[in-house]
């Protein structure tokens, strides 16, 4: 079966490596209070973000070149999510979205990933965390249940 990178790229494969960000942020949360590795965690956190989001978008039909148009904005990505009737079941508070829309400038400009001196300012790392858990759950249960 000969199947092109859209049909290949699929809302559950998204999801299952916006998962494995998130987890692996979490083990990191769980194991390293410690140690200062902000911006691997960060970057986890943001990345996760960007996958659950283009998840969420594949399962409403959003075509690929559609979503890669968007590149890694996760401010671009939240605002095309908004416009589904389901992502308001997904709930972000005032709070979530304020922290996307403060790590969203140094995860698209690639500072959580090269050294870019300068004062930074991040939110809160459980405010992504929390928002993707909350994310992965109910985006998968949407997939889920467009799946049936």
């Amino acid at each position: 079966m000969n199947m092109n990178r859209d049909d290949r790229t699929t809302a559950l494969g998204l999801h299952r490596f916006g998962s494995e960000y998130l987890l692996a942020c979490e083990i990191l949360i769980q194991q390293s209070d410690s140690i200062k590795i902000l911006a691997v965690k960060y970057y986890l956190a943001a990345h996760s973000l960007e996958l659950l989001i283009k998840a969420f978008l594949r399962n409403n039909d959003k075509p690929l070149a559609a979503i890669k148009q968007l590149g890694h904005s996760l401010t671009r990505l939240l605002c095309a999510a908004e416009k589904y009737e389901q992502w308001d079941q997904l709930q972000l508070t005032a709070e979530e979205r304020t922290a996307v829309e403060m790590i969203a400038p140094y995860y698209c400009g690639k500072e959580l990933e090269y050294i870019v001196s300068g004062y930074k300012e991040y939110p809160a790392l459980e405010y992504l965390v929390d928002l993707n858990k909350r994310l992965s759950a109910g985006i998968k249960a949407q997939i889920l249940e467009r799946m049936r």
